[in-house]
Order: C-alpha cells, then structure tokens, then sequence
C-alpha cells in the first residue's frame, strides 16, 4: 500500500497540485488510489497487495452494512497521469472530501459528500460494486 503523507494533509489544495499528487500513484502502477479520512490523504493499493485489497473491501462492505456508508454510485471515467480511472464514489455519514470536490472542478461544492475509490480497471471497479451493494441487510417496514 503506498500514500504520499508529504503532499495534502487536510489542506486546500489545487486541482493542479492534486493531480500531480494522484499521478505519482498512476504512474507506480496503483490499481486502487483513494482518498483515507482517518489520515486525511490519498492512499493506493497496488497489485501485489492482495491481503490489503481484501481486508479494505471487506471493511467497506461492514461500513455499508452497518449504515456508516448510505450510498455507493459508480461515476463517469477520469483521467489521472494520462491513465484512466473507473470511480467509485462512496456517501459515507457525517464525512466530507472536498478534494474529490475540487478533482471534478466543482465550484459550488456538489461533489464534497462523496469519498472516491478511483479503479485502474473497469471490470475490478464493477466487481466491487456489485458486492459492496449486495451486503446490504433489508429494512424491514
């Protein structure tokens, strides 16, 4: 796992110096790169770290389950350091991320209730998403 802790610590940042900060994970080769709240910096999981990849997922899937994550949405493709990025946007309670924010050039802020996990494969990204939504436990009426 891999993260940049010289590069955006909580800060207000541009969406310049964001994308150099994410182009340095596309050009390792990361196959997940998102944004951490426990430690407010981007973080990367990277091919060879099957364990991490696992034990992240599975503490997503609990997050959704147990209502700290209300909403899970697959969003349009992006562009980081020249590669594509399939993003998996995460509504996580009481959580802002004001730079996935500022990645999508949102001026008015529509974006900031949404926690990125930016895929290196579409396929990957899909897999996730359909066993992240199909953890959820039915409300019951």
């Amino acid at each position: 796992m891999g993260f940049r802790p010289d590069s955006n610590r909580n800060e207000v940042t541009t969406r310049d110096e964001l994308m150099i900060n994410l182009a340095h994970f596309a050009s390792d080769g990361a196959k997940i790169i998102y944004y951490y709240h426990g430690t407010l910096e981007w973080r990367s999981i990277y091919v060879n770290d099957e364990i991490v990849y696992r034990n992240e997922m599975k503490m997503l899937a609990r997050g959704y389950r147990e209502g700290q994550i209300s909403v899970i949405y697959k969003d349009k493709t992006t562009r980081i350091g020249g590669k594509k990025y399939y993003p998996l946007l995460l509504q996580i309670v009481g959580v802002s991320c004001v730079h996935w924010s500022i990645l999508k050039e949102d001026r008015w802020m529509d974006h900031i209730h949404w926690t990125p996990y930016l895929f290196r494969s579409k396929e990957l990204r899909d897999l996730c998403y359909e066993y992240l939504s199909k953890r959820r436990i039915p409300q019951v009426d």
